[in-house]
Order: structure tokens, then C-alpha cells, then sequence
């Protein structure tokens, strides 16, 4: 058998993909020092588990592999628990079901190799994105669509009218499906 042993040369990953992965990084974080830590850890993980990579890539597939779960462990720290911004009367931390199940989005599932990275990307965006909401119209989003909570309870649980509660409801949802059509 002419099989040919999987080689990586590490000595010459800062020169040849640096700013790749930089460059990668960059347009899914927009801290730079951040930026920097991640490549650095994703070098880091490289050099320790090199002897895991078996050739089924290249050195730079490989790479961007970690630099991407290097990206969503990232994004899975800055929003622990700790990490969220409170709400008023409702807090975004309240919600342990807020992530997205993989069968709630079933338009992803046959469509990427990498699905577990969209979903991660795409939990990421729409908290991000109802964090921008006024604190009314994350309230109810977050009642409606999270809790699952009906329009009765709603406006009972917040005080409002029905009719103002499907107007919140509207603006939550058109702010989040315009600012995530733009991205």
C-alpha cells in the first residue's frame, strides 16, 4: 500500500495563513485584540493536535476548522450567563431554551457540512439582534417566540393592550429579519 503519511509543516503557518485566518476572523469579530487571541489559540490547538490531522484536508481547511469552533467557543463565553445584558422585567440570561434546536430550522439540515457553526452563528446574531430591541419590544419577542407565551398573557404579563402588543410583536420581528437579511 503507497499510502503517503499526512505532513504539516508548522513553522510556516504564521507566514502562510496569518492573514488568512486574520482576515476570517475579522469579518465574524470585530475586537482585534479578540482577533488576535483567537488566531493565537488556534495555532496553539494546531501544535497540540497535529498528530490528529490525517490528510483528509489541507493545512489551511484545517486550520480555519479550529480558528471556526475557536470562534464559537468565543462567542459561547462572551454569552454565558454572566456575560448578558439585563432587561428590563425580562432578562435575555432568564431563558436556559433560548439556543436554537437543530429541528427547529430544518431548512439547514441537509444544505451545509458545517450546520452546527450556522446554528451557532445564527443563535449568535439573533441575540445579538434582540439585544438592539427596545426593552418593550424584547420583552414581548421574548415572550411570544421563546416562552411561547399566547398574546393574552402577554399583554396581561406586561400590561399592554392586544392591539400594541401585535404592533411590538411586528417591529421585534421586522427590525430582526432586516438586520439579519443586511448581514
Amino acid at each position: 500500500m503507497n499510502y503517503k503519511t499526512p505532513h504539516l509543516e508548522p513553522e510556516k503557518w504564521m507566514d502562510r495563513y496569518y492573514d488568512y485566518l486574520t482576515s476570517f476572523a475579522r469579518k465574524r469579530i470585530s475586537d482585534p485584540v479578540l482577533v488576535e487571541d483567537i488566531i493565537q489559540e488556534t495555532f496553539l490547538a494546531a501544535l497540540k493536535s497535529k498528530f490528529n490531522f490525517n490528510g483528509k484536508s489541507v493545512e489551511r481547511t484545517w486550520l480555519t476548522s479550529i480558528l471556526k469552533h475557536k470562534i464559537i467557543d468565543s462567542y459561547r463565553k462572551s454569552n454565558s450567563r454572566s456575560g448578558r445584558i439585563e432587561r428590563t422585567k425580562i432578562n435575555i440570561s432568564d431563558y436556559e431554551d433560548f439556543y436554537l434546536k437543530e429541528n427547529d430550522l430544518k431548512i439547514f439540515e441537509c444544505q451545509s457540512t458545517d450546520y452546527n457553526i450556522i446554528f451557532q452563528e445564527l443563535n449568535y446574531s439573533l441575540e445579538e439582534e434582540i439585544k438592539k430591541l427596545s426593552p418593550k419590544e424584547s420583552n414581548v419577542f421574548l415572550l411570544k417566540f421563546l416562552k411561547r407565551y399566547e398574546t393574552e398573557a402577554i399583554c396581561e404579563e406586561l400590561g399592554i393592550s392586544r392591539d400594541y402588543c401585535w404592533v411590538l410583536i411586528h417591529r421585534a420581528r421586522k427590525k430582526i429579519y432586516n438586520s439579519l437579511m443586511l448581514n
